[in-house]
C-alpha cells in the first residue's frame, strides 16, 4: 500500500507499508531521485558511505550488513534514529526499500552525536565502490524543536581505494561554529568546532588526525587578513575514536574573531575513511 499525496506541482511519495504475516514496515518514499547531488531535497549537508559492516548495534546475533552514517549540520532530536524514517533507493528493482535499523554514531562507548545517523541496509543491498547512493528521509524532528522537511540525498559513493580519488568522494566539511576557549584551545588561540562527514583518519587508517596531519592543509580564509590561518592546535572530544567532530585551534590577528571568517578549506588527499580512501578534491565550509 502506499500513501500518496501533492503539494503543487512537486510531488513526493510520503510512506510505504509492507505487510509480512503482522509485521508492519513503514519507511518513507520520495519522488524518483537525480543522480545529481544538487538536486537533493534533503536537509542533510552530505552523505557518506562508511561500510562499517557492523550491526552489533541493532540485534546482536545477526547477520553485518553495510553501514550508511548520514551527516547533518544540525542536532536532530534523539527520536529521530528509527528506521521507520529511511529508506535506501535500490538501483536493481528502481525502487525504495526499508533500511533494517538506524543508530547513533559513534557507536564505540562515546556520547552519541546527533548530528550523524548510521544506517544498516537490509542484507542483500551492497553497493559497489562509485555506486551513486540515495537515501530518503521522512521530517525529522529537530534538536530544540521543529522539524525538517522529507527529503532525499545524492552521494557518488564511497571511493574504491585502488583508483584514483575523484573531486566530491569521500569525507568532507560539513558545518563549523565558533568554539572559544569552550573546549581544547586556550587563550590566545580560539577554537573552530568542526563537523566533517565521516570518522577522519590520517593514511594509516589506524589513528585519529594529529596537528602535523592537517597544519599546512586546512586553511581559515578570514575577511582583511592577506594570508590565511593556519591551525596551531587540534582536538577529539572522542580520541582515540577517529571521529566527524575535530577542534582546531587558531590565532585571530588585529582583532578579527570567527564572525570575520570567509571560508574553511581542507586540502585533497587529507582526509582518509576507514577503507583508505582520501578525499578528491578540495572541501571548502562557507558561513
Amino acid at each position: 500500500m502506499l500513501i500518496h499525496q501533492s503539494v503543487g506541482s512537486f510531488s513526493t511519495s510520503t510512506v510505504a507499508l509492507l505487510f509480512y504475516s503482522a509485521t508492519v514496515i513503514a519507511y518513507p518514499t520520495c519522488d524518483i531521485p537525480s543522480n545529481a547531488p544538487s538536486a537533493d531535497t534533503s536537509a542533510a549537508r552530505v552523505l557518506y558511505w562508511g561500510l562499517n559492516n557492523n550491526q552489533a548495534q541493532c540485534a546482536a546475533g545477526t547477520t553485518p550488513t553495510d553501514a550508511l552514517p548520514i551527516t547533518f549540520s544540525f542536532e536532530l532530536d534523539p527520536s529521530a534514529a528509527n528506521a521507520n524514517n529511511f529508506s535506501f533507493w535500490n538501483a536493481a528493482t528502481a525502487s525504495w526499500v526499508p533500511v533494517s535499523c538506524a543508530i547513533w554514531a559513534p557507536t564505540s562507548g562515546v556520547a552519541p552525536e546527533l548530528n550523524s545517523v548510521t544506517l544498516f541496509l537490509t542484507s542483500g543491498l551492497t553497493p559497489q565502490a562509485g555506486d551513486t547512493l540515495k537515501v530518503c528521509h521522512a521530517p525529522l524532528p529537530m534538536n530544540g524543536g521543529g522539524t525538517t522537511s522529507q527529503g532525499y540525498i545524492t552521494s557518488q559513493g564511497w571511493c574504491d581505494p585502488a583508483s584514483t580519488p575523484v573531486a566530491g568522494q569521500g569525507i568532507g566539511i560539513v558545518d563549523a561554529f565558533d568554539n572559544g576557549n569552550a573546549g581544547v584551545c586556550a587563550s590566545p588561540s580560539s577554537g573552530i568546532r568542526m563537523i566533517f562527514s565521516g570518522g577522519a583518519r590520517n593514511s594509516s587508517v589506524t589513528n585519529g588526525w594529529t596537528l602535523s596531519d592537517i597544519q599546512n592543509r586546512i586553511r581559515v580564509t578570514v575577511n582583511g587578513v592577506a594570508t590565511p590561518l593556519s591551525p596551531v592546535g587540534l582536538g577529539d572530544s572522542d580520541v582515540p575514536v577517529p571521529d566527524n567532530y575535530y577542534e582546531i585551534c587558531v590565532n585571530y590577528p588585529n582583532g578579527t574573531s570567527f564572525a570575520d571568517v570567509a571560508n574553511i578549506q581542507m586540502d585533497a588527499a587529507t582526509a582518509y575513511d576507514p577503507h583508505g580512501c582520501a578525499n578528491g578534491g578540495m572541501s571548502v565550509w562557507i558561513p
